[in-house]
């Protein structure tokens, strides 16, 4: 658990919960932000990467151009540096940020997300700042990391602008086998496409020619998602919105005042095969219609009826759950996949799914959005196929290919039961 102060680490020991911080050896001073699990050196174990914001005191005040009190950009305060915690096992972490190489650099992170972003079977880490540019930790194979978001294109906007990044996600839009991103931002900005060029030539903003720039200048985003919400086979995106600084008080806020000040609706787009993205006001209504102060966005099928439902939480108004009741264009699979390791949630592992000609790629994942974490269950649409040939990229880089997975069915992949490919 991430906090403005120390992080704590809960250990699960059979239903209840044992603080083991000090002893796991996770010390996150500070402000923290999002964090993520993953494998970044494929041994097996689980490590922890955890994004840090400002060195803020409550003795630091800020106001508006009213003189009213006002939040404190990031600006305000210096920024800290992230920290990475490399799993020894047993239980023990040891802080690794300084020689892994991120220890070097300081900027506000928010969001952050483990893929492999280049395509070489190693996770990277690419992170969100908040008024700095961002950061794309490449992973050299050997422990350490350096940071490529400039060079690849993945740091600033189309115009060579540093963005307030906020949300983050790593998904495959366009099914060309390639991890694209996209990240929310602060009102008069967009929220941001980097389409990944793949070979490495980098990412490129694709923002305004997918059509996601207009609709988001005007909003301020938090949590973010990929998903198929029709079942279609290509991934839509939805994000919540939250102001942090005072517009004028909304009459359709679901929050009374002064809170109506910073109230935002959600959005929701349809991802029309990876070229265009529509807004999905009709199918999405309940989701994008309430006007409340929103961060945190998650995804899980909480009802097992195969696909996937949003979970927002809100700043002065309630959790929402939203159901899925979006009309389904085919047929569906769900993987969960296991490894028998300490991995057992195969956390990092890349799945390439085959049905009726046409391929799509989904990574295993925990943590991204913003402050959030979903289930790692895959749900993929399929279209009219009645099956679908899987191929599984373990986290060790090892690869197994399960023919037929049958349509409509929760399946369990289970390393070692798959056929083995050299």
């Amino acid at each position: 658990m991430t906090n403005f102060g120390d992080d704590r680490l809960y250990r699960n020991d059979a239903g209840r919960f044992a603080d083991v911080t000090e002893q796991a050896g996770i010390l996150a001073p500070g402000w923290s932000a999002s964090a993520v699990w993953c494998d970044y050196d494929r041994d097996g174990r689980l490590d922890l990467y955890v994004t840090r914001y400002v060195d803020y005191g409550p003795d630091r005040q800020c106001r508006d151009s009213a003189s009213r009190p006002a939040y404190c950009g990031p600006l305000e305060s210096p920024p800290i540096p992230d920290l990475l915690f490399h799993n020894i096992g047993e239980g023990r972490f040891n802080e690794v940020s300084a020689s892994a190489g991120m220890a070097q650099v300081s900027a506000a992170g928010l969001g952050v997300v483990c893929e492999d972003l280049d395509g070489d079977g190693w996770p990277d880490f690419y992170v969100a700042n908040d008024a700095y540019s961002n950061h794309l930790w490449l992973n050299r194979t050997d422990g350490t990391f350096v940071d490529r978001a400039v060079l690849l294109g993945a740091a600033f906007n189309v115009h060579g602008e540093p963005e307030a990044g906020m949300g983050v996600v790593a998904a495959d839009f366009d099914n060309d086998l390639r991890s694209d991103l996209f990240v929310t931002h602060l009102a008069a900005e967009t929220n941001t496409y980097y389409k990944n060029l793949g070979d490495g030539r980098g990412f490129a903003d694709a923002t305004g020619e997918l059509g996601l720039a207009s609709s988001s200048m005007a909003l301020t985003g938090f949590g973010t998602v990929a998903f198929d919400i029709e079942l279609d086979g290509d991934l839509d995106l939805a994000v919540v919105n939250g102001r942090v600084k005072r517009g004028d008080p909304r009459e359709d806020a679901w929050v009374d005042e002064p809170w109506s000040m910073f109230a935002e609706p959600n959005l929701f787009y349809i991802n029309e095969r990876g070229s265009l993205f529509r807004m999905g006001v009709a199918e999405m209504a309940p989701f994008v219609q309430p006007v409340e102060i929103a961060r945190g966005l998650a995804l899980g099928d909480y009802d097992g009826d195969g696909d996937q439902d949003l979970l927002v939480a809100n700043i002065e108004s309630p959790l929402r759950l939203f159901r899925n009741d979006a009309p389904r264009s085919g047929s569906w699979i769900v993987l969960r996949l296991s490894d028998p390791g300490a991995n057992r949630e195969a956390i990092g592992a890349r799945v390439t799914i085959e049905a009726a000609g046409t391929k799509q790629m989904r990574t295993v994942a925990r943590g991204s959005s913003y402050l959030s974490s979903g289930d790692t269950a895959l749900h993929v649409g399929i279209g009219t196929a009645r099956s679908a040939d899987v191929t599984v990229r373990w986290p060790d880089g090892s690869s197994e290919f399960f023919e037929r997975v049958a349509a409509d069915t929760m399946t369990s992949l289970v390393r070692g039961t798959g056929t083995s490919i050299p």
